[in-house]
């Protein structure tokens, strides 16, 4: 009983609407014609529009006849880019009343666009056609060119966003560069970020955004697709070249030779400023590797800053800095003057060879003659040892002995020009042998020799030699 009860009550209400909705639309005709409605235009221009936006247009549908019509709007555009709304309701609309036909398009490629988007009105075609031109809502500042720059120099320029609609867009962008890359969107006093500030811009304007290159590597570099707002890439050339911040003239220095223990003057090391705009060398560092013979300073005039002062070198200009080569050691010594900027190190090659002071030679000559003066006989042999050192080292080859004319200052050689050596115990006349850490020979006067005369015993070890002056006697 209570089921067939709520059964009548639901029918009685759905008596009642479809009652309520005849009052109100009228009686539904059985057929439909292309008369059956107006439309207050059948060709809609969107003019200019933007890729990847919607844009929309109404079209107002009344109700021609006398009695209440579904309306029941459907398009087949094809391959325009159309979608429709409306708010003409289920049922229709009543006799002479009105409703609305939102008509969207959203192109995804660009160029003119034209052609009928199929529209029905309960089931009759109605001829509708949309035209229009698709661009890039917004215009980009391209080639961004920035040209040479120093390593590890940072360089900003602008790059201008421009809305090209005639109606206002928010700004939906997004800046991406890979990993790695020498550019970035970085906040600069002297040149601010104006894209990052404005939500929307207005119709036909613009906004900078600040992009920084600081080129990590020599040679030229390019980025083409980094920029994409709402969604769709922008093409925009960002190029630029590393080049040295620094060249350093000359490119290497040589000190030559010089003596242990002393300091070479100093040789001029110019560094140029070839970044292609004004450097900050506040961080700049100069030196050489632990233990190297060489020191680097700042001349009195034009020096490079060297202790974190503030200095701005011009575009082209040139800072100077003093070399200097002091040997602690015998033998070549060479290393590099490393001058860092910007996290990038330039090195000059820098050689010089210490030499030791020259070596005093001394020999201990004896040659015992037999009345304590110098006088000798003329065929006699005279037993010579020598003992001969340079230095601290001994010289292990043997030394020459001369007997000449004259005192000690030399003369004519009378024929006693190189002795060999010998390893020999034998002490024989004419030969050197080693002994005792110095050598032994047997010297014998030459009978030729005339008496009353001076000579001269001369023992040479290569360039010092040692003389013992000689009178011949009866």
């Amino acid at each position: 009983m209570r089921t067939s009860r709520l059964r009548r009550i639901t029918q009685v209400g759905v008596a009642v609407a479809v009652a309520a909705l005849a009052l109100a639309v009228g009686p539904l005709p059985a057929a439909h014609a292309a008369t059956d409605f107006t439309l207050d235009t059948t060709s809609l221009d969107y003019g200019t529009v933007g890729l990847g936006l919607d844009t929309t247009l109404d079209i107002r549908i009344t109700n021609a006849t006398l009695v209440g019509q579904p309306v029941d709007p459907v398009v087949s555009p094809g391959t325009l880019p159309v979608s429709i709304v409306d708010d003409c309701g289920e049922f229709g609309i009543a006799s002479g009343a009105s409703c609305t036909l939102q008509v969207t398009v959203h192109p995804t490629s660009p160029g003119l666009f034209s052609g009928d988007i199929g529209l029905t009105l309960a089931g009759v075609p109605y001829p509708v056609t949309v035209s229009g031109n698709a661009i890039l809502p917004f215009t980009v500042t391209s080639p961004l060119a920035f040209g040479e720059v120093g390593l590890g120099v940072p360089v900003t320029m602008d790059l201008t966003i421009t809305n090209a609609l005639l109606k206002g867009l928010e700004l939906d962008l997004v800046a991406d560069f890979p990993p790695g890359s020498p550019w970035a969107v970085v906040d600069d006093p002297l040149h601010p970020n104006t894209c990052a500030l404005a939500l929307a811009l207005a119709a036909q304007a613009y906004c900078t955004l600040p992009v920084t290159f600081t080129p990590t590597t020599l040679g030229a570099v390019s980025n083409d697709t980094w920029l994409s707002l709402h969604g769709l890439d922008y093409t925009t050339n960002l190029t630029g070249t590393g080049v040295p911040a620094l060249v350093l003239t000359p490119s290497s220095l040589a000190f030559g030779s010089l003596l242990v223990g002393t300091s070479s003057l100093a040789q001029t090391l110019q560094v140029l400023n070839n970044a292609g705009r004004p450097l900050t060398l506040t961080t700049l560092t100069a030196g050489f590797p632990a233990g190297a013979p060489f020191t680097v300073t700042a001349p009195l005039n034009g020096s490079c800053p060297l202790q974190g002062e503030t200095y701005v070198l011009a575009t082209g200009a040139f800072c100077l800095l003093d070399v200097t080569f002091s040997p602690s050691a015998g033998g070549p010594a060479s290393s590099s003057l490393n001058l860092d900027l910007f996290g990038h190190r330039y090195s000059v090659p820098v050689s010089g060879t210490g030499t030791l002071p020259p070596a005093t030679c001394t020999a201990d000559f004896r040659a015992p003659l037999t009345d304590g003066t110098n006088l000798v006989q003329r065929g006699r042999v005279l037993p010579v040892k020598l003992s001969v050192a340079c230095g601290a080292n001994g010289i292990g080859t043997a030394p020459s002995i001369r007997l000449v004319t004259g005192d000690q200052t030399g003369g004519q050689d009378d024929g006693i020009t190189s002795i060999p050596t010998s390893s020999s115990a034998a002490d024989t006349t004419g030969v050197m042998r080693p002994i005792d850490g110095g050598f032994i020979y047997n010297l014998q006067v030459p009978s030729t020799l005339v008496v009353g005369n001076e000579y001269t015993i001369k023992v040479s070890t290569g360039d010092y030699d040692v003389r013992v002056l000689l009178k011949i006697k009866r």
